[in-house]
């Protein structure tokens, strides 16, 4: 979510190979302090209870497990809006806790502002749900993530364009941001590598109250088939918008897309729209313990919540492997054989992106008000 594009220049580099330098936080006497950057407030609000209860869920295991190297986990939370000019306020702010690990920040703007920040204190950053390439690709040795990028989002996304739709009048359309234009620019680039030219290729001003230009451009242009970059909020107005102009498009989007608020807006207008995720967790064998345990006692888990549980719990199984709290050990240790979690093994490449199933991006659809994986067509 919220991807940033471009390489990083020499200085940079040179700037992050310093921080390498600096020594890394160590855990002191008495509880380890773990700490969750969310959004809480903001445009994203909508999935951050998942986040905390399963950083909450994960916390609670290890501790009724015996905690860590003998000592119990403190949760702590922190507030950064999923806003890129408040995560690194956010990240001083969590690290005056001193914990010894980050999850979050979930947008990616945020998780690349903040890499740096906890690269200095010597701390792991995973987070479960940041997808842009450039937070991998920064030479930040204790940066994670849980979920595949959107060079193969995008690709993703191009190919079921190409495959279905490319007699179609196809649209693009994204609403400027990093995270936005950077996802777009792939589908774009994909489609021209395939000879595929969009009818309409724009942007959407985001938090409009209404939606009429993209609505007046769709018609005016008989698009068939649009693919819509952006907020759930802002492409679930676009969605009640193409509704009530009786217009017919297939509407495709991004993991964005993929929650309650877009339902909540749209309503029925949600009913075929396609986006891409990560395979489902909810569904995985490995989950179906701990999904039915929480039910027994009331709680409500969802995709983030999943994928927030293991991005402890794969920290706390490095750990326990390494016998270190220490960042760089920690970090190696990641990097090394892969670690049991709720989602299956987990493991991570040289840069911190993990391998495997949960690197890839699968279709999902909005079928009567939920979601579900669907083929395009």
């Amino acid at each position: 979510m919220v991807a940033a594009r471009g390489g990083i220049c020499a200085t940079a580099a040179l700037a992050i190979f310093a921080l390498a330098m600096v020594p890394p936080i160590e855990a002191k006497a008495g509880d380890v302090t773990v700490t969750i950057v969310a959004p809480l407030s903001g445009a994203m609000i909508g999935g951050s209870s998942g986040y905390e209860t399963g950083m909450r869920l994960a916390v609670e295991a290890i501790n009724d497990a015996g905690g860590l190297l003998g000592r119990q986990l403190r949760m702590t939370v922190v507030d950064d809006a999923c806003d890129p000019d408040q995560a690194e306020v956010a990240a001083e702010q969590a690290l005056a806790d001193q914990p010894l690990v980050i999850i979050g920040h979930f947008c990616s703007e945020g998780a690349i502002r903040a890499a740096t920040v906890y690269a200095r204190a010597g701390v792991i950053a995973i987070s479960p749900t940041a997808t842009s390439p450039h937070l991998t690709e920064m030479g930040v040795s204790t940066v994670f993530r849980m979920v595949g990028r959107d060079d193969r989002q995008g690709l993703t996304a191009a190919r079921a364009l190409a495959q279905h739709w490319s007699q179609r009048r196809i649209a693009i359309f994204d609403d400027g941001a990093a995270y936005s234009r950077g996802l777009a620019d792939i589908v774009r680039d994909q489609l021209r590598k395939r000879g595929i030219a969009p009818v309409v290729d724009g942007h959407f001003t985001p938090n409009a109250l209404n939606y009429d230009p993209v609505i007046q451009t769709l018609r005016k242009q008989h698009v068939e088939v649009l693919y819509a970059a952006g907020h759930a909020l802002d492409v679930g107005l676009i969605l009640r918008e193409i509704a009530a102009a009786a217009l017919t498009v297939q509407v495709l989007g991004p993991d964005t897309l993929n929650v309650s608020d877009l339902q909540d807006v749209a309503g029925s207008a949600t009913e075929g729209l396609l986006f891409t995720y990560p395979p489902d967790p909810m569904r995985m064998p490995s989950a179906q313990p701990m999904l039915s345990a929480a039910k027994s006692h009331g709680e409500h888990l969802e995709r983030r919540t999943l994928l927030t549980y293991a991005a402890l719990q794969v920290w706390a199984e490095a750990v326990k492997r390494s016998g270190s709290f220490a960042a760089p050990v920690v970090a190696a240790t990641l990097r090394g054989a892969p670690l049991d979690t709720i989602l299956g093994p987990v493991s991570f490449d040289a840069k911190g992106d993990i391998v495997g199933p949960l690197s890839d991006w699968i279709w999902y659809r909005w079928h009567q008000g939920t979601t579900a994986p669907g083929t395009p067509r």
